[in-house]
């Protein structure tokens, strides 16, 4: 999805969701 934004970006938008994503679930197991 992030690909129809911003093309030109190195990294895609939908990668950094799912960065921000996969954070989140650790800090829910550390938590």
């Amino acid at each position: 999805m992030g690909k129809h934004f911003q093309p030109d970006w190195p990294h895609p938008i939908s990668d950094i969701i799912t960065g921000y994503f996969a954070f989140f679930c650790q800090l829910e197991k550390i938590l």
